[in-house]
């Protein structure tokens, strides 16, 4: 059980040294141009572990991970990462979330499904 704990601790903490990192640098690309949207995905690390994520994709972890444990709607979750550029739909978010859990690979259960609500994250 410590092994998870211990597990589970260390993602959150690479995580979110990863995380404000990544987000610094799509704020100076959003400030340089507000039209700017990394096509070629996004490299996160996660335990010594590099996973290119789609830039959707990184939008929706992020969003989820600033407030770990609150349950937010498909409809709040696409109203945040869904950009002119590259548009979002209700239907399309399972997916992105599928894709999203299939990349974390054993950190997938950080993105949790809340029945009848939408996703949170697990921190």
């Amino acid at each position: 059980m410590d092994r998870d704990n211990d597990r589970e601790s260390a993602f959150v903490r690479q995580f979110e040294m990863n995380f404000a990192e990544r987000d610094e640098v799509h704020r100076r690309a959003t400030i340089n141009d507000e039209n700017a949207t990394p096509r070629a995905g996004i490299l996160i690390e996660i335990s010594g572990h590099p996973i290119r994520l789609e830039f959707i994709e990184f939008q929706i972890l992020t969003f989820l991970a600033r407030s770990p444990y609150r349950a937010f709607s498909r409809k709040q979750i696409v109203g945040a990462v869904s950009t002119e550029q590259q548009p979002v739909t209700e239907d399309e978010l399972p997916n992105y979330i599928m894709s999203l859990r299939d990349k974390l690979g054993l950190f997938s259960d950080y993105v949790q499904t809340v029945p009848f609500v939408g996703y949170r994250f697990k921190a």
